[in-house]
């Protein structure tokens, strides 16, 4: 067992040029089964390259429980040889608004900080096939598209510049192996008791809808996980198109984005679809994609020339005039 899973994670490392040695590395620890797992198996990995890794805990202020995991994470990665850092963020709690996304979101940024202040090119997660298949199955319940139910990748790029990645070695790796691991190596973990709250959507799914999908397919997990490496070949074939695309039917200016409204009509919809995401992206400036609801609602008004149209929750305006389509920031 303890062989067969590092030689698979080493295997998976070097398919997907996860890790380069000429590179450093922060590895994101909370002290749980996961993380506490990725720590051990790179450090047997990596003996001989500690010095290209440091390990990172981010305290959200959120449980009391997180002063003593400090302390735990701190000891294991000194006993392995590896450097330890400690950042403290604070979570505002605001209405109608998951504390869970902006604890997410937080903690990417604070990470993301550390890497660019200790010159760190990538940040390993120990992300595993169990949260690639809850993720998917949230995204599916939101009403996501593509992008969405394409989960979680190997390595992701981030911030504005893309300078830092996001790399998850157990993608697919089940939470029962990684178990099996911990108990047959004799590593201790920690404990979150807030992964148990049912109140939170990710672990209603965890504990209450995957157990029942299971009991139909054993196999669902691993096959969600397949399904999630087809979705992002077709994902990406369908970018790198609509990139060409949007290069020959718009313009870019200081204000607005303007789209030759023909052209645009004559395209397939999920290029139209991937078109207007970016568009969307560049006018707000945001990192992030806008909801598929949102994206098919703007792209029906294009082509019904059910325009103009102000889209409130992104703070934009959309009108059309001489034949092209302008986006334009709503400055109010």
């Amino acid at each position: 067992m303890k062989t067969k899973i590092i030689n698979k994670i080493r295997e998976f490392i070097s398919k997907h040029n996860l890790i380069n040695l000429n590179k450093t590395y922060i590895i994101a620890v909370s002290g749980g089964p996961d993380s506490v797992c990725l720590m051990d198996i790179l450090s047997k990995i990596y003996k001989n390259n500690k010095k290209n890794f440091i390990i990172a805990y981010i305290h959200h202020g959120l449980r009391k429980e997180a002063d003593k995991e400090i302390h735990f994470v701190k000891k294991i990665s000194t006993g392995y040889g590896f450097s330890f850092y400690c950042r403290k963020i604070k979570i505002n709690k605001q209405k109608g608004k998951s504390i869970e996304n902006e604890a997410r979101k937080k903690r990417y940024q604070s990470l993301k900080d550390l890497a660019k202040k200790k010159g760190c090119d990538g940040i390993i997660t120990g992300h595993t096939l169990d949260d690639q298949a809850e993720t998917i199955l949230l995204n599916m319940l939101r009403g996501s598209g593509l992008t969405g139910l394409c989960g979680m990748r190997p390595e992701v790029k981030i911030g504005r510049n893309k300078s830092v990645s996001i790399i998850r070695p157990l993608l697919f790796i089940s939470k029962k192996d990684i178990l099996e691991y911990l108990e047959k190596e004799k590593l201790k973990f920690q404990t979150d008791k807030s992964n148990f709250d049912l109140k939170y959507r990710r672990n209603y799914i965890r504990y209450k809808i995957l157990p029942v999908i299971e009991k139909i397919n054993t196999g669902f997990k691993k096959n969600i996980g397949n399904l999630s490496i087809i979705l992002q070949a077709d994902s990406d074939f369908i970018k790198s198109k609509a990139e060409y695309y949007y290069k020959r039917i718009s313009e870019n200016f200081i204000d607005n984005i303007v789209i030759d409204f023909k052209k645009f009509t004559l395209l397939p919809i999920a290029l139209q679809r991937e078109i207007v995401k970016k568009v969307i992206k560049e006018i707000t400036k945001s990192l992030y994609s806008p909801p598929f609801i949102i994206i098919e609602e703007i792209r029906e008004k294009i082509i019904k020339k059910k325009l103009p149209v102000k889209i409130q929750k992104l703070s934009i305006k959309i009108f059309f005039k001489d034949k092209k389509i302008y986006f334009q920031k709503d400055k109010k």
